[in-house]
């Protein structure tokens, strides 16, 4: 038997990738959560793929994150004894904020399981586009809200920093319907006011995932984040751009610039 976990992109019918559809064309059945149907139904329609069978009816808002996990697992556990090849199809990249991927591979299956992990494009690839950024340039955190308060991560404020989550702020219960109920901001709020200053300017961004949206890109400080709450959903990453650096390594400053003669020298 065998589990292809696959990831869609953030829009489908754009990001899905020549591996993702493959494993889909081979799969006998393809499980999934996919809010735009119909954008879907085109797609397989295009490629001759296999309907999807949508399963967030396994979700259950304002149940913990680790109970929808389970009741995930034992449904596709079941599954996957009933047909030779499963596909699993979940949004943006299997691995990035996405703690299926790692329950499934440690997964006990009753009878062995050949597990693949098939790339689709994350909310960070279409993040890095929308803003105009490399994540290079400047360098790039990131991470995760729960964790990086958690842990009291220290930031650094001349890097591009993304912050996922953060309609989660200090809370493990699955909040789809209403975000905004349980999720603690001011506790980010406090953390992030270590490194910046309240008036920071900081981006909340909403990727568009359905045929015709428009991605959501909103411009906020520090200092009025909570009051932004209502407009933040489970799809909304923080974007810190990073600051220009007060000082630099002036005898590393000095290597390169000789590098540099050297290799004008060589030119000739």
């Amino acid at each position: 038997m065998k589990l292809s976990l696959i990831g869609r992109g953030v829009r489908p019918w754009e990001h899905l990738t020549l591996a993702g559809l493959r494993a889909l064309k081979d799969a006998d059945v393809v499980l999934g959560i996919e809010p735009d149907q119909g954008a879907w139904q085109a797609l397989s329609k295009e490629f001759s793929l296999p309907a999807i069978k949508p399963i967030d009816f396994l979700y259950r808002d304002g149940a913990s994150d680790e109970a929808n996990y389970k009741a995930f697992l034992h449904f596709i556990s079941d599954v996957c004894e009933q047909f030779e090849h499963v596909a699993l199809v979940v949004a943006g990249h299997p691995r990035l904020g996405v703690s299926v991927a790692r329950w499934l591979s440690e997964k006990t299956f009753p009878t062995p399981v050949e597990f693949e992990v098939i790339e689709g494009i994350s909310s960070f690839d279409t993040l890095m586009n929308d803003l105009a950024t490399d994540p290079l340039e400047k360098g790039t955190a990131v991470l995760d809200a729960n964790r990086l308060i958690l842990f009291r991560y220290a930031l650094e404020p001349t890097l591009d920093t993304y912050i996922y989550q953060v309609s989660s702020v200090g809370n493990t219960f699955t909040d789809y319907i209403d975000s905004a109920a349980r999720n603690n901001l001011q506790l980010l709020v406090e953390h992030l006011l270590r490194y910046f200053p309240s008036n920071k300017k900081m981006i909340l961004c909403k990727a568009a995932n359905f045929t015709g949206g428009a991605s959501e890109y909103i411009a906020v400080t520090l200092a009025t984040l909570v009051d932004h709450a209502l407009l933040i959903d489970p799809g909304t990453t923080l974007f810190i751009p990073g600051e220009k650096p007060k000082s630099i390594n002036a005898q590393f400053f000095s290597h390169l610039r000789l590098s540099h003669v050297a290799s004008q020298i060589h030119s000739f």
